[in-house]
This record gives C-alpha cells, structure tokens and sequence, in this order.
C-alpha cells in the first residue's frame, strides 16, 4: 500500500447546487468515496496533463506534417492516374 503523504493545504471552492450533484453522480459512477477524493483525482490528472501536454502538442504536431505530406502524395498519385 503506498504511503499516504500528510495534507496540510486545504482549498476552498464555491459551487452550484447543480454542480454539486452532478460531482455527487461523478463520485459514484468513479468510485470515488468523496467529493474531496475525486477532486483531488481530477486535480492531479490535470497537474499530469499540464506536464505531458508539450510531449503530446509537439506528437500531435509531427503527425500533422506527416498527414500533408501524405496529401500531397496522394494528390499527385491521383493526378497521375486521372
């Protein structure tokens, strides 16, 4: 089991009625025990998201330029053949 770090930094949001239930239905549906356990979830996906995401922008970017130069050969092909 891994060794829980001790929290001492306590963050305060406001929400809706309908924001909360719908984090209520969130909690249940993820397994989560409680509103605070799925924040903190989601908020350290996000934290790993932000970290990764120049990785992913940068892939995302190299396969673009891949996808051109794939229409571009297939636009010549197709001109060959017609």
């Amino acid at each position: 089991m891994p060794v829980m770090k001790r929290r001492s930094r306590r963050i305060s949001i406001r929400v809706s009625d309908e924001e909360y239930v719908a984090v209520q239905q969130l909690c249940s549906t993820t397994g989560a025990r409680h509103v605070s356990e799925f924040a903190r979830t989601a908020m350290n996906a996000a934290i790993i998201d932000s970290s990764e995401g120049a990785f992913v922008r940068a892939r995302i970017e190299s396969l673009g330029v891949q996808l051109e130069r794939l229409v571009k050969k297939i636009d010549d092909l197709v001109a060959r053949l017609g």
